[in-house]
């Protein structure tokens, strides 16, 4: 029997050491208020630009945390410490496609809602709006470091409830998906 583990890894989050590192800062300063003396964080990463809080991309955030709970209720049937956090790493945030910098302009032009944008007046803001982007074989901005980790950081708080909640949507789903296969077991039972 084979198997994966994608990240296995232990960070004093609040030691001095950690202090600095923008990628724990960013984790840090989203999770829950008074967390236990000890505790564990899940991290999964997605090969994605990170879905936006709006529109058909809040459903996938919504599918993302069920998973993030789900491998949160796995990980504490082995009676570790407590899981209070989850953090989805979107990669693509780090170096975008050449299409993301549109979207992100969009959103600053329209004032979108649930969007993380740049500031108003930043750098990063001026440097999308300044760019055209008329040509597709432009090269898209390049925005800050840090407005790129913020994009790519997403904290989601794990307890008891969200967990219950994610493995009853993850049963409801199972079901489906096995009434599926009945049903075309028996279409195919008739022809």
């Amino acid at each position: 029997m084979g198997g994966v583990i994608d990240i296995v890894t232990q960070i004093e989050l609040f030691s001095p050491k950690a202090r600095g590192n923008k990628l724990i800062e960013l984790v840090v300063e989203d999770l829950p208020n008074d967390p236990p003396e000890e505790f564990e964080v899940i991290v999964d990463y997605k090969g994605m630009k990170r879905p936006e809080d709006a529109g058909v991309d809040k459903k996938m955030l919504q599918i993302y945390d069920w998973q993030v709970y789900t491998y949160a209720h796995l990980r504490s049937t082995l009676k570790t410490k407590p899981i209070i956090a989850g953090v989805l790493i979107y990669l693509n945030e780090l170096v975008p496609t050449k299409t993301d910098p549109y979207d992100l302009r969009r959103a600053v032009k329209e004032k979108l809602k649930g969007i993380i944008v740049p500031e108003p007046g930043s750098e990063d803001e001026e440097t999308l709006l300044k760019w055209k982007g008329a040509n597709k074989d432009e090269q898209p901005p390049l925005l800050s470091i840090d407005f790129r980790l913020t994009r790519t950081i997403r904290v989601v708080p794990i307890d008891d409830t969200s967990k219950k909640q994610s493995l009853k949507a993850f049963d409801n789903t199972v079901g489906r998906i096995e009434q599926c296969i009945a049903k075309e077991s028996r279409s195919r039972i008739g022809t």
